[in-house]
């Protein structure tokens, strides 16, 4: 893309003409690339910027440094608007444990509710 900008997450900025990102922090650390073009400049590489999309690429459109659109792939889109995606969050959760790469604990409701503390805790006290 031309002269097309690059921002981190956390604020630095990296500009390449390819649209290559290069890690500007000095100690190293990777940030999340996201590629960000004003309005005019997607006018101009719109074949270019779905290209990047469908590579799966989320493209942020700006207008005077805010973004005003993203552009994604289709299958994204899909994903985003699937009835999977408007679940609750107890069945947001039970999945995320499904893929976790660790073992849950099988805990019963009885065990977890031994952990209360069953002292009447402190008298509360009033300032006169």
């Amino acid at each position: 893309m031309d002269a097309s900008r690059c921002s981190y997450r956390d604020g630095g900025t990296v500009v390449s003409s390819a649209g290559i990102v290069q890690d500007s922090h000095l100690d190293g650390h990777k940030k999340e690339a996201v590629l960000e073009v004003s309005v005019a400049k997607a006018r101009n590489a719109l074949t270019r910027l779905i290209h990047e999309a469908e590579s799966g690429e989320v493209v942020h459109i700006t207008r005077r440094g805010k973004s005003v659109a993203v552009l994604v792939s289709r299958e994204e889109y899909d994903r985003l608007e699937s009835a999977d995606s408007k679940r609750d969050i107890w069945e947001a959760i039970e999945d995320w444990r499904a893929r976790a790469s660790f073992d849950w604990p099988e805990l019963t409701p009885e065990e977890v509710d031994t952990w209360r503390d069953r002292e009447p805790g402190r008298e509360p006290t009033w300032p006169d």
